[in-house]
């Protein structure tokens, strides 16, 4: 083990025990197989080749990870260097790279820090915001199965972190995005993850001025088989057209995800998407009268303070605000962060 150990550089040992104790990320470029053979605790699987369309499977740029890595990887050959070197190039706070050799192997088999197999961690982060607030919401929502609601999902971060995480609870999410992309990068990323059962519904579709949902195929076009809908309308559709198991399902939700989404309207239809109890967690941008930032721009894409709360009480006395405060993301720009929950008809 010392002798092992004497070939390892300090800065390795350092990173080593750090990734194996939960304490910092790794991001193993080999191949597939390699990886599945034996890597280290705690570290992601992106090989190399495959990078450049996974980008949004990394940590926020502010995050430093460690990179673990064979003589000769690289993203794009074209650009030279390593695939650490790229990556720091392309702006990730790289750490250190990790060579991956026979000694290093050695060392942390002896160590007891090696595993086999495929590993479904993530190398991101979710919404520090929604990440604070989920134990709130699953003590509160008291069932071995909920049903989850993104609108404006992006990548799907978000939803696969919920469903990947040990929990009492399983979810069964709808992604609903306006970007063909966000909606491809989704599925991609839940097919990666294994989790591909947990989707119920995924859909491109736009919320008009008016209130109207517009849906879109799988190209990026116009659907013309699925008229303009209201949002009572859109679960429907939803509902029928889910790929989970056949039979009736509820078709609203108990919990509505709106992460870096705002669109003012449907606020006030919040209502319509919860189930009694239901929660709805809000986290995007504000003008919080302190802090000046370029993107995005327009009042469009930014609430004023208290403007939240007040459009969700607007669509029922029924909703409850639990949590309204200001919080900040990765990159310093101010949100607004809110939790709500549609408390029970009386009766």
């Amino acid at each position: 083990m010392e002798r092992a150990a004497g070939l390892i550089s300090k800065d390795t040992v350092r990173w080593v025990s750090l990734i194996a104790h939960g304490r910092l990320k790794c991001l193993d470029v080999r191949p597939p197989k390699e990886f599945q053979k034996r890597h280290l605790y705690g570290s992601v699987n992106i090989p190399s080749t495959t990078i450049a369309g996974r980008w949004f499977q990394l940590p926020a740029k502010q995050e430093g990870f460690v990179v673990l890595e064979q003589d000769g990887s690289s993203i794009d050959e074209k650009e030279g260097g390593s695939c650490s070197e790229q990556l720091q190039q392309k702006g990730w706070k790289i750490e250190g790279s990790i060579r991956a050799s026979t000694e290093l192997w050695q060392w942390i088999e002896q160590n007891g820090m090696i595993e086999q197999g495929e590993s479904k961690r993530l190398l991101f982060d979710p919404s520090p915001h929604l990440k604070e607030n989920i134990s709130m919401i699953e003590g509160n929502l008291r069932k071995s199965e909920a049903r989850v609601l993104d609108v404006g999902c992006g990548s799907g971060r978000d939803l696969a972190w919920l469903c990947s995480r040990e929990s009492k609870i399983r979810y069964k999410v709808t992604a609903v995005d306006a970007e063909k992309r966000a909606i491809y990068r989704f599925s991609s990323l839940f097919e990666t993850l294994g989790l591909e059962d947990h989707i119920e519904h995924k859909q491109i579709a736009k919320m008009d001025s008016v209130g109207k949902w517009k849906c879109y195929n799988m190209e990026g076009k116009r659907d013309i088989n699925i008229p303009d809908l209201s949002t009572s309308d859109l679960m429907k559709f939803f509902e029928t057209s889910s790929t989970t198991k056949p039979g009736k399902q509820d078709e609203k939700y108990d919990l509505v995800v709106q992460i870096r989404f705002l669109h003012r309207l449907l606020l006030t239809q919040t209502d319509q998407l919860l189930c009694d109890d239901g929660f709805l967690f809000l986290c995007t941008f504000v003008n919080d009268g302190i802090h000046d930032y370029e993107y995005p721009k327009g009042q469009e894409h930014r609430l004023e303070l208290g403007e939240a709360a007040q459009l969700i009480r607007s669509s029922s006395p029924s909703m409850k605000i639990l949590k309204e405060e200001v919080g900040f993301i990765e990159d310093g720009r101010p949100v607004q962060v809110l939790l709500a929950q549609k408390q029970a008809s009386v009766h």
